[in-house]
């Protein structure tokens, strides 16, 4: 078991997987190269499905690639990041622990909801998240199999949902901070309605202008200008002073 994990690290691992390639690729082993490659690519597209509107997409691929079963997986990871992220996101400001245990909770509960609807759809069982974790530690153990390494990617398994909990938390919380500096526009609105200028790299806030400045500017300039403004002669007092002359 652990001689099979090591060879599926090397072939799936990003950075380990691509030297390994090269490594076969010198050797002359091409095939061997590009089935690594492949294997790697695979995993890869596993772990983009667990993006949200990204796994959709890939969904979306499969789907018109004739993949029907590949893209219910892509469906069914990424729809359950989105409602994750949804439930922690209207939460309303909770803290790291809580968040984690929200994502925990929602994830478990998403995972046995699409077993239920999966199973009578299918009309067989089909678990779906931490309910095939479970079974495929009592299928192992009915096996006579080692149930270590189930148990320790079921474990796994959750923990990762707890830390994607945190970082959920920790991007809303980041998101918040930039908008009460004022570093972002809070809404189209601010955008449209030109409210909102922009920050400089530095930090600095590029200073707004109001209406009012622009009106007092240029009731300023027009007074400067009433100032400056030379009197001209009056034509007809100067033909009167001739004729009296």
């Amino acid at each position: 078991m652990a001689r099979k994990i090591q060879i599926e690290f090397s072939r799936n691992c990003p950075v380990v997987s691509q030297v390994n390639s090269l490594i076969h690729s010198i050797a002359g082993n091409n095939k061997e190269a590009k089935r690594i490659q492949l294997e790697f690519l695979d995993t890869l597209s596993h772990l983009c499905d667990n993006i949200p509107i990204v796994g959709h997409g890939i969904g979306l691929y499969h789907l018109a690639k004739g993949n029907y079963k590949r893209a219910e997986e892509s469906f069914l990871l990424s729809t359950r990041s989105l409602v994750m992220n949804g439930v922690i996101m209207f939460s309303g400001g909770v803290g790291y622990l809580v968040a984690a245990g929200i994502a925990i909770v929602v994830g478990a509960s998403y995972d046995c909801m699409m077993t239920l609807i999966q199973t009578s759809s299918h009309g067989k069982f089909k678990p779906v998240g931490v309910v095939k974790d479970i079974d495929h530690i009592i299928e192992e153990h009915k096996k006579g199999n080692s149930i270590v390494v189930p148990v320790v990617m079921a474990i796994a398994g959750v923990a990762l949902d707890g830390v994607r909990g945190v970082l959920d938390v920790g991007i809303d919380h980041l998101v918040a901070s930039i908008l009460h500096k004022g570093l972002l526009p809070s809404s189209p609105v601010q955008i449209i309605s030109g409210d909102f200028v922009g920050q400089s790299i530095a930090g600095g806030a590029v200073p707004k202008i109001q209406s009012q400045d622009l009106d007092l500017a240029s009731n300023k300039k027009e007074e400067q200008d009433e100032e400056n403004q030379i009197p001209l002669l009056n034509v007809d007092d100067s033909n009167d002073h001739l004729k009296k002359n």
